[in-house]
Formats: C-alpha cells, sequence, structure tokens
C-alpha cells in the first residue's frame, strides 16, 4: 500500500476548498483570502500588533497569574448577571482602581499592580458589552463571552503534583505568566485601534512607545473615554480607546518616568 493510505494513517493530501491549491498537506493548508476583495482591503481588518506594548502585554501576564484567584472571583460573581450589570461592574471597577493608582501618582508598586488591575477590568468590560464590532455577528459575540468566562472559572492549567519545580532566575527564564488569558476580543480590538492610528499618524505612529509623553497628558484622554465608555458613546470604540490609553501610560511609566508629572496626592495626606 501507498504511505499515504496505510490503515489508521492519515493522508498525505486531503481536499478543502477553502484552503490554497483546494488542499491540505497532512492536514495542514493556508486558508484563502475572502472572495471579492482588493489586495488593499485583504490587508486591512487583521489589527497592528507590533505597536502594543510588550512591557504592558507583559505586565499584564504575570499579574494575571499571580492574582487568577482574585480574578476568578470578580467572574463568578457576574457569570450570571445581565449583561448591562457585567459591564457596569467592570467598568466601574476599572474607573476605582485607575483613580486609586493616579491619586498615588503612578509611581509605586502598589500603584502599578492597581493600574494593572484597571487594564484588565476594563478589557473585561470590553468582552461583555454590546458595542457594535461588525466583525462578529450578536450570536458570535455571546458564544465568545461565554468562552472568556470558561477560559477562567472552568479551564485549568496545572504541572503535575509530582513534578520537580520550575527554574527560575537567569535571563533565559521568563516569570510565571500567563499571557494566554489576556481577553481575547479586548486584545482584538486594541490592535484594531492601533491599525485605526496608523491610518491617523501615519510616519509619526511609533512617537508614543520611542518618545514618551506627559503622563497627564495621557490621563486627560483616559478620563474622557472613561465617561464615553460609561454613557456608551458609540460613534468611536470608547473602550478600545480606554484600553489603549491603560497600555500607553503604563508604557511610559516605564521607560519614561522622567516624564511622570501627576502628583502623589496621598503623600499629603496628614
Amino acid at each position: 500500500a501507498k504511505c499515504d493510505e496505510a490503515p489508521g494513517k492519515s493522508k498525505i493530501l486531503s481536499p478543502s476548498s477553502r484552503h490554497v491549491g483546494d488542499v491540505k498537506i497532512w492536514g495542514t493548508g493556508l486558508l484563502k483570502d475572502p472572495v471579492g476583495l482588493s489586495s488593499h482591503e485583504r490587508k486591512r481588518g487583521k489589527g497592528v500588533q507590533h505597536l502594543n506594548s510588550e512591557y504592558w502585554i507583559e505586565g499584564l501576564g504575570v499579574f494575571i497569574a499571580d492574582n487568577l484567584p482574585l480574578l476568578r472571583a470578580h467572574l463568578a460573581h457576574t457569570e450570571h448577571s445581565s449583561p448591562e450589570y457585567q459591564y457596569r461592574y467592570f467598568l466601574n471597577q476599572a474607573n476605582m482602581l485607575a483613580m486609586r493608582a493616579i491619586v498615588k501618582g503612578l509611581r509605586s508598586a502598589e500603584s502599578r499592580e492597581l493600574w494593572l488591575m484597571a487594564s484588565w477590568c476594563a478589557m473585561a468590560a470590553a468582552e461583555v458589552d454590546r458595542y457594535n464590532y461588525a466583525k462578529y455577528t450578536a450570536e458570535e459575540r455571546q458564544e465568545m463571552q461565554k468562552r472568556f468566562y470558561n477560559l477562567y472559572l472552568r479551564e485549568s492549567m496545572a504541572s503535575a503534583t509530582d513534578a520537580p519545580a520550575r527554574p527560575e532566575g537567569g535571563k533565559l527564564v521568563a516569570p510565571f505568566a500567563r499571557i494566554d488569558l489576556i481577553p481575547p476580543v479586548a486584545l482584538e480590538r486594541l490592535s484594531l485601534h492601533n491599525e485605526l492610528c496608523t491610518l491617523l499618524w501615519s510616519g509619526s505612529v511609533h512617537d508614543w512607545q520611542v518618545e514618551g509623553f506627559k503622563v497627564s497628558k495621557r490621563i486627560d484622554s483616559l478620563k474622557r473615554h472613561l465617561d464615553e465608555a460609561h454613557h456608551k458613546e458609540y460613534e468611536e470604540d470608547a473602550i478600545a480607546h480606554l484600553i489603549w490609553n491603560f497600555m500607553a501610560v503604563f508604557h511610559v511609566i516605564t521607560l519614561f518616568p522622567d516624564l511622570n508629572d501627576c502628583l502623589n496626592y496621598e503623600m499629603l495626606r496628614r
């Protein structure tokens, strides 16, 4: 018998009209581009991921791993609530935690943790909101919301009880992180926001990453988009704008602490 027809063995080639060449090799193929789109259109709508701050993504991944029981408690509390309650709950949590970080001047380790928690809550709000993100139908969004809750509440990842300790320390070992648990729809909408920013800013789209900005100015923007999200002003994707501001501020206070002009009001307590 030929090797691709041996009993119990998958065929080398299998037909698939959804893949390039109408074929998959060992079950793997390249998906065709949507029909009827120009080469220019085919490049749109995928997001621009390289404009996401690696410092913020890493910070979020480590934060989620360190605080998973707390995040699960928030989700268990809201899972069976109305969509309106879910959205309001997470958005108000994001607002309150952001304010607590701001009054501490965004300088201490505690304020950075508050900022990351606020980031996560804003992203959770993006998972459960009813914004018309037209890439998906309302039914698809509901299914994605269920998957988001299940990802935290029902899927587990644990090493074997008798496994040796994981390696720690050194430049070739990363801290334990759960980047896989960063809210996926929120991250996708952030990347789409980045793509739209490339249309607006063109060649200067990286300026905030390499030059920074006065942090107080970005706090102004963050608060405006918080208000828009609270009031469900959907002319733009306010939540995506909000998440971008959380990311950008974290990036700048990490790389350019001298540009942090926020006052530490907690130092004024008597």
